[in-house]
């Protein structure tokens, strides 16, 4: 039977995944951990030495991408470090009563649920851990639906995209593999960008980014969005000053979360 795109998607993912975490992998091996035949190893591999990801050499695959570093995802919403605490205090800051917000499926951006008490809020998200979390009883939570991508449990897919498109919301919270200047909102998952895309335009206030210092200037393969979607970023202090004036200048106010609030 023919695979679907969503199922090469979710093989190719787990693949790269894979590669980033133990570095190098033979073919036959690869075949044999994702079921697949070394034509469709070496297929898939092919796409990702195109991107620049990996290396192909005497029927051995090296992984040569930059490594994502977000979240630990062995347990429902992580463990958050200090930062993440901070920078989830610091958007929820921006968040008001009777506010319709978008969440997209980072780890850090979940955490605001935990800072936002004594507020009606809805949220509207594909983070299928939110079922896992705990919030304030006034905070409404309507997940979007789709196929869940994973340990992450992002919920991805037409699905996911198509209900988002029925809904509008004032204000739109991302977290994002890598940002820039000159790459925009990028992401280490395919699968995970169109639905970034879609809560962006369908946001009709301010558009967030909520990303530790260590992702500014980073650049992955997946476009979520360019600079000039978003207005403003929220990050830590020490994040790129050089790249954040370029990021300053695109129009977006950039605001500094700081660990030492959580202290």
């Amino acid at each position: 039977m023919k695979s679907s795109q969503i199922d090469v998607q979710y093989r190719r993912e787990r693949m790269l995944n894979y590669l980033r975490k133990v570095h190098k992998a033979e073919v036959q091996e690869l075949a044999k951990r994702f079921h697949v035949t070394t034509m469709t190893v070496r297929r898939d591999l092919d796409l990702f030495q195109e991107r620049g990801e990996v290396k192909r050499r005497y029927g051995m695959a090296f992984y040569t991408g930059v490594v994502d570093t977000d979240v630990d995802y062995a347990t429902p919403t992580g463990n958050p470090s200090p930062a993440h605490k901070a920078l989830a205090r610091a958007a929820a800051r921006m968040i008001e009563e009777g506010d319709t917000v978008f969440f997209n499926s980072s780890s850090t951006v979940l955490g605001i649920l935990e800072e936002l008490t004594g507020r009606r809020v809805t949220i509207v998200t594909n983070n299928g851990r939110v079922l896992y979390a705990d919030r304030s009883p006034e905070i409404d939570v309507i997940l979007t639906g789709g196929d869940v991508y994973g340990k992450k449990q992002s919920l991805v897919g037409d699905l996911a995209s198509a209900t988002l498109m029925r809904v509008t919301a004032g204000k739109c919270f991302l977290g994002v593999s890598g940002i820039s200047a000159a790459s925009g909102l990028t992401s280490s998952i395919s699968l995970e960008a169109p639905v970034n895309r879609t809560m962006l335009r369908r946001c009709t206030g301010m558009r967030v980014v909520v990303a530790e210092g260590s992702k500014i200037g980073k650049q992955f393969n997946f476009v979520s969005g360019q600079i000039q979607d978003i207005t403003h970023l929220i990050t830590t202090r020490d994040a790129d000053p050089n790249e954040l004036e370029r990021i300053r200048a695109c129009g977006v106010e950039v605001i500094f979360a700081d660990a030492e609030d959580d202290l």
